[in-house]
């Protein structure tokens, strides 16, 4: 078996989660650099033959296999009729919310929206594109969310990085600090 066998295989078999780099060269027993060109290399063979209907994506230092963006509409329309067209105001609004404070509670959603957000939580949480990254050591130990690499990508986001700049304060009553 091929090391682009073996690295398609590894990368797919991680599913939407993807892997990095690191993990990446360890599970293929190379050197990163190395692991790095043999990637480049299977991202050009994906994104140059017209018969595959996949590519390589990276979000944020992960790497996974996605649908070609040329075909991404077609094939959500395909798959999409049990699955709801958009997001509702409000998931957006928590996932919004998680991607610029995560990791982050529930109650500290609640504080910031102002109303409860348990059934958007839910919601992201079944769709992936939240995941629970830990529990905060307080009363309760709440569960603390964060955006999961899907949920970046279904945003079209390649890090949080790339999220806009938000101003120091919203209006004159809220403070983001």
């Amino acid at each position: 078996m091929s090391n682009l066998a073996k690295l398609s295989a590894i990368i797919y078999s991680v599913g939407s989660d993807g892997i990095n780099l690191r993990d990446l060269a360890m599970a293929m027993n190379i050197s990163e650099a190395a692991c790095r060109q043999l990637v480049e290399k299977l991202m050009t063979k994906f994104e140059n033959d017209p018969n595959l209907g996949i590519e390589v994506t990276v979000t944020d230092g992960a790497y996974r296999l996605a649908t070609k963006t040329q075909l991404a509409t077609e094939i959500n329309n395909i798959i999409s009729n049990n699955r709801p067209h958009e997001l509702s105001t409000a998931a957006i609004e928590v996932a919004a919310i998680v991607a610029y404070n995560q990791p982050i509670s529930r109650i500290e959603i609640d504080q910031i929206r102002g109303v409860n957000s348990s059934g958007s939580i839910k919601h992201l949480l079944d769709l992936n594109i939240l995941v629970i990254t830990g529990i905060k050591e307080e009363v309760g130990h709440p569960k603390l969310y964060s955006l999961s690499n899907f949920g970046l990508s279904y945003f079209n986001i390649s890090s949080l990085d790339d999220l806009p700049k938000l101003p120091d304060t919203i209006d004159q009553n809220i403070s983001l600090n």
